[in-house]
Protein backbone atom coordinates (compact mmCIF):
# COMPACT_ATOMS: atom_id res chain seq x y z
CA UNK A 1 0.00 0.00 0.00
CA UNK A 2 1.15 3.36 -1.21
CA UNK A 3 0.91 6.29 1.90
CA UNK A 4 -1.44 8.64 0.23
CA UNK A 5 -0.13 11.39 3.00
CA UNK A 6 2.57 11.99 5.72
CA UNK A 7 1.74 13.36 9.13
CA UNK A 8 4.68 15.15 11.18
CA UNK A 9 3.92 15.77 14.62
CA UNK A 10 5.87 18.77 15.90
CA UNK A 11 3.37 19.64 18.29
CA UNK A 12 2.19 16.80 20.07
CA UNK A 13 -0.88 16.20 18.10
CA UNK A 14 -0.12 11.83 17.69
CA UNK A 15 2.30 11.74 20.71
CA UNK A 16 4.13 13.36 23.64
CA UNK A 17 7.67 13.12 23.35
CA UNK A 18 8.52 16.07 25.29
CA UNK A 19 9.18 14.02 28.49
CA UNK A 20 11.63 11.61 26.26
CA UNK A 21 13.52 15.23 25.17
CA UNK A 22 13.42 16.34 28.70
CA UNK A 23 15.33 13.22 29.95
CA UNK A 24 17.87 13.04 27.03
CA UNK A 25 18.54 16.46 27.42
CA UNK A 26 19.05 15.90 31.34
CA UNK A 27 21.23 13.11 30.71
CA UNK A 28 23.17 14.68 27.70
CA UNK A 29 24.22 17.26 30.17
CA UNK A 30 25.02 15.45 33.42
CA UNK A 31 27.60 13.30 30.90
CA UNK A 32 29.38 16.73 30.22
CA UNK A 33 29.09 17.59 34.14
CA UNK A 34 26.65 19.99 34.08
CA UNK A 35 23.71 19.94 36.57
CA UNK A 36 20.50 20.94 34.83
CA UNK A 37 18.99 23.66 36.49
CA UNK A 38 15.37 23.04 38.08
CA UNK A 39 13.50 25.11 35.13
CA UNK A 40 15.06 23.10 32.41
CA UNK A 41 12.11 22.42 31.34
CA UNK A 42 9.79 25.37 30.84
CA UNK A 43 12.88 27.18 29.28
CA UNK A 44 13.70 25.03 26.67
CA UNK A 45 9.95 23.73 25.96
CA UNK A 46 8.86 24.76 22.42
CA UNK A 47 12.28 26.07 21.73
CA UNK A 48 14.32 25.44 18.65
CA UNK A 49 17.98 23.12 19.19
CA UNK A 50 20.33 26.06 18.44
CA UNK A 51 18.79 28.31 20.92
CA UNK A 52 18.81 25.80 23.67
CA UNK A 53 22.35 25.07 22.55
CA UNK A 54 23.14 28.58 22.82
CA UNK A 55 21.57 29.12 25.91
CA UNK A 56 23.47 25.66 27.60
CA UNK A 57 26.86 26.98 26.09
CA UNK A 58 26.55 30.91 27.78
CA UNK A 59 25.29 30.53 30.77
CA UNK A 60 25.96 26.61 31.68
CA UNK A 61 29.30 26.65 30.11
CA UNK A 62 28.46 23.91 27.46
CA UNK A 63 31.55 23.70 25.58
CA UNK A 64 30.63 20.65 22.65
CA UNK A 65 30.55 22.09 19.41
CA UNK A 66 26.66 22.17 18.51
CA UNK A 67 27.12 19.00 16.00
CA UNK A 68 28.43 16.95 18.90
CA UNK A 69 26.26 18.33 21.46
CA UNK A 70 23.26 17.04 19.14
CA UNK A 71 24.50 13.41 18.60
CA UNK A 72 25.02 13.10 22.37
CA UNK A 73 21.51 14.72 23.09
CA UNK A 74 20.30 12.20 20.63
CA UNK A 75 22.51 8.92 21.94
CA UNK A 76 20.55 9.60 24.96
CA UNK A 77 16.88 10.12 23.22
CA UNK A 78 16.89 6.97 20.38
CA UNK A 79 16.45 4.79 22.97
CA UNK A 80 13.90 6.00 24.86
CA UNK A 81 11.74 6.74 21.57
CA UNK A 82 10.53 2.91 21.70
CA UNK A 83 8.62 3.63 24.23
CA UNK A 84 6.44 6.28 22.68
CA UNK A 85 2.82 5.88 22.69
CA UNK A 86 0.38 7.60 20.17
CA UNK A 87 -1.97 9.82 22.04
CA UNK A 88 -5.80 8.74 22.17
CA UNK A 89 -7.36 8.60 18.88
CA UNK A 90 -4.43 9.11 16.70
CA UNK A 91 -4.37 5.84 15.27
CA UNK A 92 -7.95 5.58 15.01
CA UNK A 93 -8.24 8.63 12.95
CA UNK A 94 -5.76 6.68 10.18
CA UNK A 95 -8.65 3.86 9.54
Amino acid sequence: MTPKAVFWDMDGTLVDSEPLHEAALVAALRSVGIAPPINLHERVLGVAAWPVYEMLRDEFGLDLPFDDWIVRKYDHYLPLAETLKPRPGAIEIFN
